[in-house]
């Protein structure tokens, strides 16, 4: 187990640090990225943001689903992967003095503030919801951690859609 976490706060520091060095152009590369796939729209890109922020913890939770019993350090792995694929909305978190609003600009960015918002807000919620379904009558059924996860980020998508409009 130490090898994994040896890997973790390793890939966890190499995020950070490209965080840190080359947000401005993380940042740029994915509004840039988003606009091409949706072509610009305010649901487009409300939906790429939300991908943005939902689609590492599918990822996440997929794992913990498919290797409850594989070796530690390859779950350690795939975690690694997700923590890792989260990077890309460092830049997009807002600072004190700052909104979502104020951190993205040109075609499409009402629509990306707005996905961003409603997704990162999940987040919270998100884990409340999945500490209430295991003390709740239903703890230990295989599935309802991801049921959660799933309708949550399919509430936060409908909600992102609906305001971007």
């Amino acid at each position: 187990m130490d090898n994994a976490v040896t890997l973790i706060v390793a890939a966890l520091a190499t995020a950070t640090l490209v965080v840190v060095v080359f947000g401005e152009t993380l940042r740029v590369g994915v509004l840039e990225t988003a606009r091409t796939l949706t072509g610009a729209g305010h649901r487009g890109m409300a939906a790429a943001a939300w991908a943005l922020v939902m689609l590492p913890i599918w990822f996440a939770g997929l794992g913990l689903l498919i290797f409850p019993r594989l070796p530690r350090w390859l779950v350690a792995t795939w975690l690694v992967i997700a923590a890792m694929l989260l990077a890309p909305i460092a830049p997009f978190v807002p600072g004190r003095s700052s909104e979502i609003a104020d951190l993205v600009d040109g075609p499409g960015a009402a629509g990306f503030a707005t996905g961003l918002r409603w997704t990162l807000w999940t987040i919270p919620a998100l884990l409340w919801l999945l500490v209430m379904s295991e003390r709740t009558s239903y703890a230990g059924r295989k599935g309802l951690g991801a049921a959660v996860v799933v309708a949550t980020g399919a509430a936060a998508l409908t909600i992102a859609l609906i305001r971007a409009s």
